[in-house]
Order: C-alpha cells, then structure tokens, then sequence
C-alpha cells in the first residue's frame, strides 16, 4: 500500500479522497477495517478519449459507478462530492442498482462525513 507523488496540485475532490484512502490504509494495516475496498478510476486522459471510452464500455465500464466500492458485510459503495451532496443522472441510476441489490450506497462532502459512513455501517472501527 504505496502512495505515488501527485504531479499536480488536487481538485478538492480529490483532497478528500487522498484523505479518505490514508484513514483506509491506516485502519487496514491495523486490521480495523472488514471490508476488501478499492477506488474505481471513472475517469481518464487517453490521448484517444473516444476509442478508450468505447473500449471500456465493451468490457463492463459503467457510467455513474461510485468512487469506491467496499466488498464485505454488508458491501457498500461510497460517491465523494466536493461539499455537494447532488449526484448526475447516471450516478442515481448506479445508486438504485445498488440499493435494489442490498447494497449500502453513501454519499460524503468532506472526509469526516465517509468516515462517519464507514464507522456507522460498522466497515472500519
């Protein structure tokens, strides 16, 4: 579980999620965390946007996933927002998917409020 050196300076998206994944790692490698968890890339920068979008689509890319997925008791999928709680339209579909599966879904503005998410549903203690 290596960090790599960032090239440039975060979005305040991203601050939130750089926070969110060092509380993950710190609670995994202390084993106070239940839950496999991984952040899904939903966005990229291919010199070749369209054939790589349509590529990705062809093997299983969604649009509207959640930032991060958590597969445990009970899964659950956790959307960051930069202190807006308001998701797209494909990320309302994502979020009834899940739900209509039993899958608990969040949504955090600020790193406090996904912690509080994993710490309440009992994912990191």
């Amino acid at each position: 579980m290596r960090s790599v050196p960032l090239r440039h300076v975060p979005k305040p998206e991203e601050l939130i999620c750089l926070a969110l994944v060092a509380h993950l790692k710190e609670k995994t490698l202390l084993g106070k965390c239940k839950h496999v968890w991984f952040h899904v890339p939903n966005e990229g920068n291919s010199p070749n946007k369209q054939l790589h979008g349509a590529k990705q689509r062809n093997i299983g890319k969604f649009a509207g996933v959640a930032d991060y997925i958590f597969l445990g008791t009970p899964p659950a999928a956790l959307e960051i927002k930069n202190g807006k709680k308001k998701l797209s339209p494909a990320q309302e579909t994502f979020k009834k998917w899940c739900l209509d599966q039993g899958i608990l879904f969040g949504i955090a503005g600020s790193v406090d409020e996904a912690i509080a998410f994993l710490e309440k549903h009992e994912i990191t203690f």
